[in-house]
C-alpha cells in the first residue's frame, strides 16, 4: 500500500513520470551534446586558423601530429587513429613525404606494410604550430574572467575523461571490425 503522494513500483502513474523524467534528461543531453560540438568544432577551427599551418590542409597537419606524438606507426593504425581509407591516408602522406616532414619506409619483416614517422623538419614544424595554437589559446583564457577561466579550467578533467571514452569506444568498435575481417579472411 502507498503513503498519499508516493506510488508504487508498479504504478502507472511512477512509470510515466519515470518515462518522462529519462526522456527530458535524454534531450537535456542531446541538447548539451549538440552544443558542446558547435563549441568544440568552433574552438578547433579558430585555433586551425590561428597561424601559418605551412601550407598544410588540416588533414595533413593532423597526420603529421598524429606521427609527431606517437611516433612510427603502420600505415594501418594510421588510417585506424585517423579513421580515414587507406587511399586517402596515402595521399596525405605522399604529399608529406615530398615535403620532407615524414618518411615512409617498408617493414623489414612484411614488404607490403608501411611504416611512418616523423622527420626532424616535420617535428620542427608541428611543434612550431602546436607553440602558436596553445599561444593564442593561452591569451583567450587570459581574457575570461578569472571565475569564467576558473569554470573552464575545471571542466578539463571531465572533458579528458569523455575523450577517453569515445576513445575507448572507438578501439572497441576497431577492434571488433578488424576481428570480423579476420575471421573472414581465416574461412576462404
Amino acid at each position: 500500500m502507498s503513503t498519499p503522494g508516493s506510488t508504487e513500483a508498479g504504478d502507472p502513474e511512477s512509470t510515466s513520470s519515470e518515462s518522462t523524467s529519462n526522456e527530458t534528461t535524454s534531450n537535456e543531453t542531446t541538447r548539451a551534446a549538440a552544443r558542446l560540438r558547435t563549441v568544440v568544432g568552433r574552438l578547433s577551427r579558430r585555433l586551425g586558423s590561428s597561424g601559418p599551418g605551412g601550407g598544410l590542409t588540416p588533414s595533413q597537419l593532423s597526420v603529421l601530429g598524429a606521427v609527431a606524438r606517437h611516433g612510427q606507426m603502420r600505415l594501418s593504425e594510421l588510417a585506424d587513429h585517423e579513421g580515414v581509407n587507406p587511399t586517402m591516408l596515402s595521399r596525405i602522406v605522399g604529399k608529406l613525404c615530398d615535403e620532407g616532414l615524414i618518411l615512409r619506409r617498408s617493414d623489414d619483416r612484411d614488404r607490403r606494410a608501411f611504416h611512418v614517422e616523423v622527420t626532424e623538419a616535420g617535428r620542427e614544424q608541428h611543434d612550431r604550430i602546436v607553440a602558436l595554437r596553445t599561444e593564442t589559446l593561452a591569451a583567450g583564457l587570459d581574457r575570461l574572467s578569472p571565475s569564467d577561466r576558473e569554470r573552464l579550467l575545471g571542466a578539463l578533467p571531465a572533458l579528458e575523461l569523455l575523450v577517453a571514452d569515445l576513445t575507448a569506444a572507438h578501439d572497441a568498435r576497431h577492434s571488433t571490425r578488424q576481428t570480423a575481417r579476420q575471421l573472414a579472411g581465416a574461412a576462404r
